[in-house]
């Protein structure tokens, strides 16, 4: 896991007032954020430039091959287990026909997306600590099933930037909502491990994405001290498009 650091927003009149209240009302807070759905649709944040970076990562990157046995647990791992000790990210292709590159934290490949997007990703305590990111090649009539994440018992939110916008097919669908996102765009949502979700089937050409699961920072008393100065409204409830 790595923690995302970063100015945020405080509202001093509104989650934090006290040192003597602060353990008192931190995990309800918390507990509330995650007891309401929210989505979180914005249109360019991403340049055509910053897009091109992250694609340019992953097609860079050399392909290792997996241990098939991993596949019967999704556990998903590379034969060469000395790449699971190393601060390297690696690239893989999945019999579904999908590329995946997994961003190790600590990698150079990993400091470098992480600074692209760091300045868009919503903040929000939900958002601060990344769980997992990938970066994600849907070759032509691929998709992804209808899904839950299965995931960390932590998981709390999902980020997921489209990277490019000439393929066809592709729509991303949350709950009951359809998303048609192109390129530079985000789409945030809480609770993955509870919420349906899929990509279509591409038709034509192909698409790239950067998913990024974040989880909740555990904190002992120490370090909500500190996380004290960092706590932020979370994002308006429901779904919207910006």
């Amino acid at each position: 896991m790595k923690k995302i650091t970063r100015d945020l927003v405080r509202d001093e009149n509104s989650i934090l007032h006290r040192h003597d209240d602060r353990k008192r009302v931190i995990r309800p807070i918390i507990e509330d954020m995650l007891a309401v759905p929210h989505t979180l649709v914005k249109r360019r944040v991403l340049t055509d430039e910053e897009c091109n970076m992250l694609v340019a990562l992953m097609l860079q990157a050399d392909f290792v091959e997996l241990d098939p046995k991993s596949l019967d647990n999704h556990a998903i791992e590379p034969k060469d287990k000395s790449l699971l000790e190393s601060p390297l990210s690696w690239k893989y292709s999945h019999p579904d026909g999908k590329d995946y590159m997994n961003l190790i934290p600590d990698s150079y490949q990993f400091e470098q997306a992480m600074e692209i997007v760091m300045d868009v990703l919503p903040e929000d305590v939900q958002y601060s600590t990344v769980n997992y990111a990938q970066i994600i090649l849907y070759n032509t009539d691929t998709l992804f099933h209808w899904h839950k994440d299965i995931a960390d018992e932590n998981d709390s939110a999902t980020v997921i930037f489209t990277l490019n916008d000439n393929f066809e097919g592709g729509v991303f669908n949350l709950d009951e909502n359809t998303f048609k996102l192109g390129s530079g765009d985000m789409i945030a949502f809480n609770n993955p491990t509870e919420r349906w979700h899929n990509v279509t089937p591409i038709t034509e050409g192909e698409r790239f994405c950067f998913a990024i699961w974040f989880g909740l920072q555990e904190t002992n008393e120490d370090e909500e001290d500190e996380q004290s100065n960092s706590e932020v409204q979370s994002v308006s409830e429901g779904t919207s498009d910006s």
